[in-house]
């Protein structure tokens, strides 16, 4: 009996990276960061530290959860605002989502993810 080849499984295409995982995986390492997991949630990417989530990556959007005085300086700041993923009435309130400025500085987002990882 001749035996055929088989034929690859069709499978998904990969879904590129998020834009800004770069970005955060640098400063992580920066940082000497450990204990650093991650997984998908909600169509985002997200980071956890002890099995809490401290940042998500989600389309444009790098935002890392911090203490509400943080928060409300880097929005006040214009380096962040409040993150709305998808859009909607819907603010996950305790994180800020990096500007665009802020993504261009490595010193300000390493004390970003910092703050982010501590807290």
């Amino acid at each position: 009996m001749k035996k055929t080849a088989k034929k690859p499984s069709a499978s998904r295409p990969r879904r590129p990276p998020p834009v800004h995982q770069g970005a955060l995986e640098d400063a992580l390492e920066r940082l000497s960061l450990r204990d650093v997991t991650s997984k998908r949630m909600f169509g985002a990417l997200c980071y956890y530290v002890d099995e809490k989530p401290f940042a998500f990556l989600f389309g444009d959007d790098l935002a890392l959860k911090l203490p509400a005085m943080e928060l409300r300086a880097g929005c006040a700041q214009g380096d962040g605002r409040i993150f709305n993923p998808g859009g909607g009435d819907f603010r996950m309130r305790e994180y800020l989502a990096l500007s665009t400025q802020a993504l261009m500085d490595e010193a300000q987002i390493d004390a970003y993810v910092l703050a982010s990882y501590r807290f």
